[in-house]
């Protein structure tokens, strides 16, 4: 017979919810894992030192630059002409060439090496971490650890010999299931990134509805709606390379809300109350330091459901679900065409 659930009143729920989201900032905070994780790597840091320089020299230092001197420089003759029409036009396109010219090319090359960065630093770092927990386990059962050197840039693992042998022994007769099989798993990843991205984008104007709320409740829901929001992206990385389908990290997620609301409440506040150029370069910027610590984030033991499963996901599901059904129905009309 099993043993009955505890009950707990509200001021228990509260204590266990503020004592999850202060483990999620003590995470996130965790400066002496993304410290050791460019200690350990070559590639790392050069990723780091690329988003540096994109993301925090050109991008945040060019917004900077036009807010606090470019802006006044051209705004200043507009006052002292008394405001006259040709010198605030002028003014104005000036302002506009900038962010058109400027800006917004820094903004979109961001965005395109950024997701090639933050991919590789996740998938060294989660190397790194496997590698140590297998010489740990060697060590444990008296094998001894192993003398290579900590940043190998061959990306290659102690395991990965062994898959290699078994590969070359395997039969020729199962080259053609292997293709098959490398071609289903690439149309089921593409969905899932697909799905992902949709999923990313519902949160995001999940988050934008939160703010329309009226009086205070609006930007405080959505300061937690963009703290679910970061934390989500962020242990995005180390799901995907663990094998969790997004079924299963959006169950993960709901059902520890509490840390992972805390674990992003610090990119949250970073970034909220800046300028849209400048919040996005220091995202991109800090970014990675979210990366490492999510891969290495160590959870408290859930409180056995007390705090309930939050319906985080509900509206961006059904948006991206529909999304990707009229996608899959889309392809599938216009192949039944052909066929015909």
């Amino acid at each position: 017979m099993s043993s009955p659930q505890p009950t707990y009143s509200v001021a228990d729920k509260v204590l266990m919810g503020l004592r999850s989201a202060l483990a999620g900032v003590g995470e996130a905070l965790a400066v002496r894992r993304v410290w050791a994780a460019l200690s350990a790597s070559k590639r790392i840091r050069t990723c780091v030192m690329r988003c540096i320089l994109l993301n925090g020299v050109l991008l945040c230092g060019s917004s900077l630059l036009f807010d606090y001197v470019v802006g006044p420089l051209l705004f200043a003759p507009r006052a002292a002409l008394q405001r006259s029409v040709p010198s605030a036009a002028a003014a104005a396109l000036l302002g506009f060439l900038y962010y058109a010219l400027w800006l917004l090319p820094w903004y979109v090359l961001s965005y395109i090496f950024n997701a090639s960065w933050y991919s590789t630093i996740a998938r060294r770092y989660n190397e790194l971490l496997t590698a140590q927990r297998a010489r740990r386990r060697r060590r444990r059962a008296g094998g001894g650890g192993s003398n290579a050197a900590p940043d190998s840039d061959s990306g290659t693992l102690s395991a990965s010999t062994s898959l290699s042998s078994s590969a070359v022994e395997a039969p020729a007769a199962s080259a053609w299931e292997s293709v098959l099989a490398s071609l289903f798993d690439a149309r089921r990843n593409a969905v899932e990134a697909v799905y992902s991205a949709l999923l990313f984008a519902g949160l995001g104007a999940q988050c934008s509805l939160l703010a329309l709320l009226p009086g205070i409740v609006g930007p405080l829901a959505q300061i937690v709606g963009l703290s679910w929001l970061y934390a989500f992206y962020s242990f995005d990385y180390r799901w995907r390379f663990g094998g969790f389908t997004v079924e299963r990290r959006k169950a993960a997620f709901a059902a520890d809300w509490a840390f992972f609301g805390g674990f992003g409440l610090p990119m949250t506040l970073l970034t909220q109350f800046a300028p849209f150029f400048v919040s996005y370069g220091v995202f991109a910027l800090l970014f990675p330091g979210f990366i490492i610590a999510a891969i290495a984030a160590q959870r408290p033991k859930p409180d056995n459901g007390a705090l309930g499963v939050l319906p985080l996901f509900a509206l961006p599901s059904r948006i991206a679900d529909a999304i990707v059904y009229i996608l899959m129905r889309g392809g599938g009309s216009s192949g039944d065409k052909k066929a015909q």
